[in-house]
């Protein structure tokens, strides 16, 4: 339950969001999830251990340092949103078929997506060591004497972060899809930008927080 709430803090669903915009569909949504909660999951599971062999925890400007880079991160996937659209790599194309004019979202970068594939991976290593995670895990970790009761904490912490985070990409990248691939698909690139723009205030904002 502690980790399917730690999936929708907003700095995660941002970025997720994000990356779900340049590639609206339920597939390519679910694939995202995936791979940023493996990110998750790997850094959560490496502090998680440090701090059982080691007795070791974040020290708070590692931790400060990770909230704006986090805050960095968010600006930047919004960018890469923006310049997506100003590129024209959201297109609108109407076509033909049987006497009947379909409009649809033209994704030229889909042959392009292992970048972004690979990416998402490293932003949700990088949100496995900032945020909430030292509240919700690594504290109850660092309490716990066994090895296999903090192995077993923290996958399923994983797996209820992962589960939400999958839940939100699949229902909003099928939406997304939906709409790229309907006559409705002409409001697209305002939902795209729309998400580009709301990830990079929300990131101009995060880097605020964190120096104030």
């Amino acid at each position: 339950m502690l980790g399917a709430l730690h999936a929708f803090d907003a700095d995660h669903l941002a970025a997720v969001t994000s990356f779900i915009a340049r590639r609206p569909s339920a597939r390519g949504a679910l694939g995202f999830a995936l791979r940023w909660g493996l990110g998750h999951a790997t850094t959560l599971l490496t502090v998680g251990l440090a701090a059982v062999f080691f007795r070791l925890a974040i020290a708070p400007s590692i931790e400060k340092a990770a909230e704006l880079a986090v805050g960095m991160m968010l600006v930047g996937v919004g960018l890469w949103v923006l310049h997506g659209l100003r590129r024209g790599r959201l297109l609108i194309e109407r076509h033909a078929h049987d006497g009947h004019e379909h409009t649809h979202l033209h994704k030229p970068e889909h042959s392009k997506a292992a970048p972004a594939r690979h990416s998402i991976f490293w932003v949700g290593a990088l949100h496995g060591l900032a945020g909430s995670a030292g509240l919700l895990v690594i504290i109850p970790v660092a309490m716990l004497t066994s090895v296999w009761t903090v192995l077993a904490y923290i996958a399923m912490f994983n797996i209820g972060v992962s589960a939400a985070m999958a839940l939100y990409a699949l229902i909003l990248g099928g939406v997304l899809g939906r709409i790229a691939d309907s006559d409705a698909a002409r409001l697209y690139p305002w939902l795209a930008g729309a998400a580009g723009s709301l990830t990079v205030v929300l990131g101009l904002t995060w880097i605020g927080g964190t120096l104030a």
